[in-house]
């Protein structure tokens, strides 16, 4: 075998190792139409910017430092934050992530107050039922307005199971319930250690953002 087929060889299995990564990495952190999630999330939006910024191991350590669970690896790289405006008025975060469930990866994006609580949610794929009925309902009435504290208080020490309050106990059966807690609290955390800069400060560097329109 000369030396042109091995080259073909080992370029063929080097993209069939990289492409499901590649793939998989995209899917974890991408907000599909940012436009349509942030309306969704803040309909009276008149723009949004973005914040570009690189979540790396050093964040997957701290995250692991507080919570019983952490980043997959895929989640690691460059991630975009959004904040939505009225003008020249900030009105909240908009955070995607993503977390796997028995039917696939769950893609969800989260809109945050600037003091991390929890002001919405928004799924923008998934391919279990309860996304799409009123459990989702019952999950965000449980969620919204939550501080990073009080949502990790709502599962057990070791991260595996919901400890929802009587008001709650049937959603202890949805598929959905415990990824989208967990999600809740990656969302706030990472937002928090990589983007904590722009939750404090009246207004966004224009050297490191962008202004689109919102239709």
């Amino acid at each position: 075998m000369n030396t042109y087929y091995l080259l073909r060889i080992a370029v063929i299995a080097t993209l069939v190792f990289l492409i499901p990564n590649i793939t998989l990495a995209d899917a974890y952190c991408a907000l599909r139409d940012p436009t349509a999630a942030i309306h969704q999330l803040y309909p009276s939006a008149s723009s949004f910017r973005s914040v570009v910024r690189m979540v790396d191991n050093d964040v997957r350590v701290q995250v692991n430092e507080r919570l019983p669970f952490t980043l997959h690896y895929e989640e690691l790289g460059e991630h975009t934050l959004y904040i939505a405006m009225l003008d020249i008025d900030r009105l909240g975060i908009v955070h995607m992530r993503s977390e796997a469930t028995k039917w696939g990866l769950m893609e969800t994006a989260w809109s945050l107050g600037f003091d991390l609580k929890v002001k919405d949610l928004f799924i923008q794929r998934c391919r279990i039922k309860d996304c799409k009925n009123a459990t989702l309902e019952d999950i965000k009435a449980s969620v919204i307005g939550k501080s990073f504290d009080e949502v990790k208080a709502m599962l057990n020490e070791d991260g595996s199971a919901i400890v929802f309050d009587e008001k709650y106990s049937e959603l202890r059966n949805s598929l959905i319930a415990l990824p989208i807690i967990r999600s809740a609290l990656k969302t706030i955390l990472v937002t928090e250690l990589v983007w904590n800069d722009e939750l404090n400060i009246a207004d966004i560097d224009p050297m490191y953002s962008s202004l689109l329109s919102v239709e």
